[in-house]
């Protein structure tokens, strides 16, 4: 049996902890088995370092998701936000495909209630508002 770590590399997907974000990286059209492991890793890390006031989900490599990942993506953040929400907000980095981001939109409204939302077209472009927020 594979480790979340091991699914994730054999995925194309990350968890990575920068000074002042934790990004989830998805490419590809990954599974909703395989996005509840990528999900469960970046909250687990979430919760055992110390919190991080950016996440970033770089999308930008991502084909598509199926209906079920985007519901299970959003009801995951809005929960997690519920208890502990990043201080400044989540950015997507979106990919080409327009539906991820009407999907994404559809799903997270009840997030953006709570911590702000961003979407950008670039993993610079995410940088970008990172820094001009610190």
């Amino acid at each position: 049996m594979l480790s979340v770590y091991e699914c994730l590399l054999l995925h194309h997907s990350s968890v990575r902890e920068e000074e002042h974000c934790r990004t989830l990286t998805l490419s590809g059209f990954p599974e909703e088995s395989m996005l509840a492991d990528a999900l469960q890793c970046f909250m687990k890390e979430e919760e055992q370092q110390a919190p991080k006031p950016w996440w970033i989900f770089d999308f930008s490599r991502l084909s598509l998701l199926d209906w079920s990942s985007f519901q299970l993506l959003g009801k995951t953040l809005s929960c997690r936000v519920e208890h502990c929400p990043p201080v400044n907000g989540l950015i997507f980095v979106l990919p080409e495909n327009p539906f991820v981001r009407v999907w994404l939109e559809e799903v997270l409204q009840e997030v953006e209630e709570e911590v702000p939302v961003y979407y950008v077209c670039s993993c610079q472009e995410a940088w970008q508002l990172v820094k001009k927020v610190l």
